[in-house]
């Protein structure tokens, strides 16, 4: 129960983050920086990760093992596209912006991961 608590609250953490660095320097992808806003979004997001994206990755498991996982990153692009159109906080103007915002996001929950894994240690 302790490591899901951490893995959630490390999410979140890393969430938080990401959504604020991408906001700051990606051009085309905006966040309300506003505490409220930016937690609500980052929650939101939170949630996308650690539910349905266990399930997405499921359903299209044999795509993963055939691309050595680099339609994870699509995956993760279509769970930003889902935060685009479900909260008015956050606006995504074109497809670079998502992929840029995407490969910041996921490089930055990569790191929180193994900061997380060598923490739990």
């Amino acid at each position: 129960m302790f490591r899901f608590l951490f893995r959630t609250a490390l999410v979140f953490i890393a969430n938080v983050a990401a959504l604020y660095l991408a906001t700051l320097f990606i051009k085309g992808f905006t966040v309300s920086l506003e505490p409220v806003s930016l937690l609500t979004v980052a929650t939101f997001l939170s949630l996308l990760h650690l539910i349905l994206k266990p399930v997405i990755r499921l359903l299209l498991g044999p795509l993963v093992v055939i691309t050595f996982g680099f339609i994870t990153f699509f995956i993760n692009a279509g769970m930003l596209y889902l935060l685009d159109i479900a909260s008015p906080d956050v606006t995504i103007a074109t497809i670079q912006s998502l992929l840029l915002a995407t490969a910041l996001i996921s490089f930055i929950n990569v790191t929180f991961s193994f900061l997380g894994k060598s923490l739990a240690k």
